[in-house]
């Protein structure tokens, strides 16, 4: 398996944990907000790391678009894999109907906002310094 694809998937099951957890400790506070804040702050680490670890590790320095289309693409899965848990915990059909849209339009919708986040991170971490080799060594 590409090291990338491996990156993707490891991002995108982090970002499943991460808002399962944090939902589930938010539905057991009695202020949730704070929950949701830093599963949002996490997150955002998360995918930061991402972007600087396809730059600076894989090497795709050049390759923006590559980075900021599997950095979305994991964020994107884990959409899908949230609207699946989502769709499976509702069982009335008319519940199911609704979010059976959500299989479509989380992974969508995050497609959307978190390409262009991460093509500009991706540039800004591009432009901040030279490039790692896998063996630490730089370029």
């Amino acid at each position: 398996m590409p090291r990338w694809l491996s990156a993707v998937l490891v991002a995108a099951i982090a970002y499943v944990a991460i808002g399962l957890g944090f939902s589930a400790l938010s539905a057991s506070a009695a202020d949730g907000r704070p929950y949701r804040w830093a599963a949002w702050l996490v997150s955002a680490i998360v995918f930061g790391g991402h972007v600087t670890y396809e730059q600076r590790r894989l090497r795709d320095r050049p390759l923006l678009y590559a980075t900021a289309l599997r950095v979305a693409g994991a964020a994107a899965l884990a959409a899908l894999f949230v609207a699946i848990s989502a769709t499976v915990h509702h069982t009335t059909p008319a519940e199911n109907s609704r979010r059976a849209l959500a299989l479509v339009i989380w992974p969508a919708a995050m497609m959307i906002i978190a390409f262009p986040t991460a093509f500009v991170l991706a540039a800004i971490v591009h432009r901040s310094g030279h490039v790692t080799s896998a063996d630490g060594t730089g370029a």
